[in-house]
């Protein structure tokens, strides 16, 4: 398939298929090493002796104070292009739940994967100083290009490869097979297609990675990135503006109005504010990329669909103006990526590496319809397949509220009419609160009120046991602002 947005999609319509196993739970052997690669702001970051990035041990809001006292720590220097900062270090893939106050999205974090994978197939973690492991997670700096970042997979895994291979009982041939959510998709292409990587790998499996990019980067970009109520907002405009990752996730299709039509980035008068270096050098990002296509045989997409997506743009002014239509049809995504930023040039949209799940995109690694997926596809037997649940939900629920704030949540049913509710989790994940939605001006809704301050999780999902069974349920995240300086 060529570049074309939307066209090609339009055809496949509503034919969309959820694989499922058709075998048990039981541990499954597994030969290669198994790589998960987080998206962005899914590693924890340290400077010298601080930990500056580490919103784990369920105080996302500490974790957001912390990084605003070292902002301008952390801020790129100008000229960085591909290269590393060596003043910030990686140290672990994230956890649990994170987000970054407006930055691309909220992110539920990595656990329950890796519980997953290592539970489910029986895999050994990798550690510096244990036996050889073939379950590798792969923390990054994610503030840097992911041209660097996939070098940087290069010089990890393949003496963990390896080693595993020199291990008693291991078969001669294993490879690598790399799980990645979000940008982790990228950087994997980059080091499959221009580090020497494709000859060591015999899987690529991506979560909701922006192959072509989302209008969502190119908002927050344009706009700035300011969360939080005054005075203590925290203002991550000048920190975003510096990131060469952020502008890699910038949509590469055209996506922005104009009196001729939609145009790609490059061509539009986008506000000064941003970097127009950084700009090419994403744009050249995609198209060193999209050079080589992905194999069809070894190569997986899992993306989230249903969700209200931000597709195209208009400009007022120096303002960024979101769209959720693109050429007059609404085709949604994952509520971040849109489905015409889902799947790389020359994929075709009914190619059978593609799998759907109605979800959010920060929820996709722990969502149990996707480790469905991830089963069939890790042992082969991916052979059974159904469409998606009979119904399907569109969800909202704001990523940012004010102290004291309602937190309101709506939902917009795809299929027949079934009663669902919603169900608050703080980080710890206990039930902080659950309602039965209720139909209101045509749209299911719920309101919660007396939240504190903190990170919540937003579980929408069949009310009684019957619905749970025919609706697919979505998860979302809120962070509930304090009111601290």
């Amino acid at each position: 398939m060529a570049a074309g947005p939307a066209e090609s999609w339009r055809t496949v319509g509503h034919r969309i298929w959820l694989a499922v196993g058709d075998f048990g739970m039981e541990s499954a052997r597994f030969g290669d090493v198994v790589v998960v690669i987080p998206g962005i702001m899914g590693s924890t970051l340290r400077l010298g002796d601080d930990m500056i990035w580490s919103p784990s041990a369920g105080d996302a809001l500490r974790a957001l104070h912390v990084f605003r006292r070292h902002i301008r720590d952390v801020t790129v220097p100008s000229g960085t292009g591909d290269g590393p900062d060596s003043r910030v270090q990686p140290v672990a893939v994230m956890p649990d739940l994170h987000m970054l106050g407006g930055l691309w999205t909220v992110h539920l974090g990595y656990s329950a994967l890796c519980t997953w994978l290592q539970r489910q197939f029986d895999l050994i973690p990798v550690t510096d100083d244990g036996p050889a492991g073939n379950l590798l997670t792969f923390p990054y700096d994610w503030r840097l290009s992911n041209r660097y970042n996939g070098g940087q997979l290069f010089t990890r895994a393949e003496p963990v490869l390896d080693r595993w291979r020199k291990r008693a009982g291991t078969p001669a041939d294993a490879k690598l097979i790399l799980i990645c959510h979000s940008m982790g998709g990228l950087v994997a292409r980059w080091f499959l297609q221009e580090c020497g990587g494709a000859a060591m790998t015999r899987k690529l499996i991506t979560m909701g990675t922006p192959y072509r990019g989302a209008l969502k980067a190119l908002e927050q970009l344009g706009n700035g990135v300011r969360k939080g109520p005054r005075p203590f907002r925290i203002d991550l405009t000048e920190f975003a503006r510096s990131l060469p990752s952020s502008y890699q996730l910038l949509p590469e299709y055209a996506c922005v109005e104009s009196p001729g039509g939609l145009q790609k980035v490059a061509q539009a008068s986008l506000p000064p504010e941003l970097d127009a270096d950084l700009v090419r050098n994403a744009m050249d990002l995609h198209t060193q990329l999209d050079a080589k296509p992905l194999p069809a045989d070894s190569t997986y997409l899992l993306t989230g669909r249903e969700q209200r997506t931000a597709t195209t743009a208009g400009l007022e002014g120096d303002r960024i103006v979101v769209r959720y239509t693109i050429e007059g049809a609404d085709e949604a995504g994952d509520g971040t990526v849109p489905t015409v930023g889902s799947v790389p040039s020359g994929m075709a949209p009914d190619s059978p590496g593609l799998f759907f799940v109605a979800e959010q995109h920060g929820a996709l690694q722990s969502n149990r319809g996707v480790f469905d997926q991830l089963r069939g596809i890790l042992t082969g037997r991916h052979e059974a397949h159904k469409a998606l649940a009979a119904v399907r939900l569109d969800v909202v629920v704001p990523e940012v509220l004010d102290p004291g704030e309602d937190l309101r949540v709506s939902a917009r049913i795809i299929g027949d009419p079934e009663p669902v509710a919603a169900t608050v989790l703080d980080q710890a994940g206990n039930e902080a609160a659950s309602e039965r939605m209720v139909t209101r001006d045509g749209e299911l809704g719920v309101t919660f009120a007396g939240l504190g301050p903190g990170a919540y999780t937003v579980r929408v999902h069949g009310a009684t046991p019957e619905a749970a069974a025919n609706v697919d349920p979505v998860t979302s995240a809120v962070l509930i602002w304090d009111d601290a300086e």
